[in-house]
């Protein structure tokens, strides 16, 4: 399965990160000098994936202009296609997605969807063949698998054989070191999984898809880094190895 679209969710205030984010959006801040959201887009187009488009709060939109400037200027041998889609209000982590803006571009295509305030260094071809078998089991959407150090502050999935049942939140005694990354491969057959609710976040969806048995997991064995406090941005900048 070649999977040729991805989304980066880019329109998030980084509020835990002020007053940075007050003048820099959290997905432009950088890691060894480079903006994350640099990091991300070359990962996809170096994973073959070169059909972007970056979902952006419509108040930083000239910021990521600029920012695509650069992006193109120092990566103009390569083929791509970047683009951006603009929020006038936050609709959450899947209410633009499920605009029929993104859906029409998305033209029932299986596609990536990452956020766009974490470092991932991920196989996305390995990605996409075992989402091409767990869609033969008719899994609509795989999640990236991460493992650190302190799953407790984040979501953990309960796993049986590849199969996501359930998620569990900032879990006490988390059963794993394994957590969501952030980063999903989702079918067109997810969309029959949202509400109408113009505001949606995907978190409250895996369940419903979990409850069908259509979701599944894949242990990436990556790097993963979130920048989300100024602690573990600080540990992303020592420890990110490229």
């Amino acid at each position: 399965m070649q999977i040729n679209k991805a989304i980066i969710l880019a329109g998030g205030k980084g509020v835990r990160l002020r007053p940075v984010t007050l003048e820099t959006p959290k997905p432009l801040i950088t890691v060894k000098r480079k903006p994350i959201l640099t990091w991300l887009c070359e990962l996809f187009i170096s994973n073959d994936v070169k059909n972007i488009r970056i979902i952006v709060n419509e108040n930083d939109l000239e910021e990521f202009k600029w920012w695509f400037k650069r992006f193109k200027v120092t990566h103009n041998d390569q083929d791509f296609d970047i683009d951006f889609f603009v929020e006038t209000k936050p609709l959450g982590t899947f209410g633009f997605v499920k605009t029929k803006e993104a859906r029409d571009w998305l033209n029932r295509e299986s596609f990536f969807l990452s956020n766009g305030d974490e470092l991932k260094a991920m196989n996305l071809k390995d990605m996409a063949k075992q989402h091409s078998i767990n869609h033969e089991k008719g899994g609509v959407a795989t999640i990236a698998l991460a493992t650190v150090e302190d799953p407790e502050h984040y979501g953990v999935p309960i796993v049986e054989s590849e199969r996501i049942i359930s998620f569990l939140e900032k879990p006490t005694n988390p059963p794993s070191n394994n957590i969501s990354s952030g980063l999903y491969l989702l079918d067109a057959e997810f969309f029959n999984y949202q509400t109408d609710q113009e505001f949606e976040m995907i978190e409250l969806i895996w369940d419903r898809v979990a409850k069908d048995n259509k979701l599944y997991a894949f242990d990436t064995g990556g790097k993963w880094y979130d920048t989300g406090t100024f602690e573990r941005w600080e540990k992303a900048i020592n420890e990110w190895p490229y």
